[in-house]
């Protein structure tokens, strides 16, 4: 009786322990989708580049841009402003820099890719202060460009509504933006290149919790489940 009260217990603290754990692990502040749906020039019916947001603490964020296709053509991001945001930071830093190339970037290297914290004009949408330039050529245009700001002026705080903290928007009422070229499968240069913004959010700002604080946040769940059911049946 005795050995199976001292188990009962044990079974009662590791879920305890569990579960604060999985309270501890968890996820960052808050997550979110953008579609960025207007183009300067003549093309598809978009939307033209999806960029994922991740307010990873109250003073570190990462960008993920994708550049999409649609029924008429494929997009890929090139030259200065290949990928750019409106930061709500007096001073920031861009670290973490890093690209895929896309079908026409044969010539690509890490070594076009440059952060840049004085963006400027994206022709059409305004002025944006941080962001990647990537080398201006068809044969160095990239698919994906990652990069993360690290505000070094203040803190974000959490977002509950939307990324109003972390992104504020520009003198044209703008967020995010990207320089992109359109072209046609088969082709091996651009048809046209331009910029692409109008952010569309794809999501409500919110916190995913981590796979690890899930597994942790269940294990506690059955170990008081189990410690109940041993009580019910005494």
């Amino acid at each position: 009786m005795l050995k199976s009260r001292m188990l009962s217990r044990l079974g009662l603290a590791l879920a305890l322990v569990l579960t604060l754990g999985a309270g501890q692990a968890s996820a960052d502040l808050a997550v979110t989708g953008f579609d960025l749906t207007a183009l300067n020039i003549s093309g598809g019916t978009g939307p033209y580049v999806h960029v994922t947001v991740d307010l990873v603490n109250s003073t570190t964020a990462t960008f993920d841009f994708v550049a999409l296709s649609d029924s008429s053509f494929n997009y890929a991001m090139l030259s200065k402003g290949a990928a750019a945001a409106s930061i709500n930071a007096t001073t920031f830093t861009v670290t973490n820099t890093s690209a895929t190339a896309s079908p026409l970037g044969t010539s690509f290297t890490p070594a076009d890719v440059t952060p840049d914290t004085s963006v400027g004009n994206e022709d059409g949408f305004g002025s944006f202060n941080a962001g990647v330039d990537i080398f201006d050529s068809t044969t160095h245009s990239v698919k994906e460009i990652k990069f993360t700001v690290n505000n070094t002026s203040g803190t974000w705080s959490t977002i509950t509504g939307g990324l109003t903290p972390l992104l504020t928007p520009n003198n044209n009422n703008q967020i995010l933006a990207a320089q992109v070229g359109e072209w046609v499968t088969g082709q091996t240069t651009f048809a046209a290149t331009g910029y692409a913004s109008g952010a569309k959010g794809t999501g409500t700002p919110n916190a995913a919790p981590e796979p690890s604080a899930m597994a942790l946040a269940a294990l506690g769940g059955m170990g008081f489940l189990g410690y109940f059911l041993r009580r019910r049946k005494k």
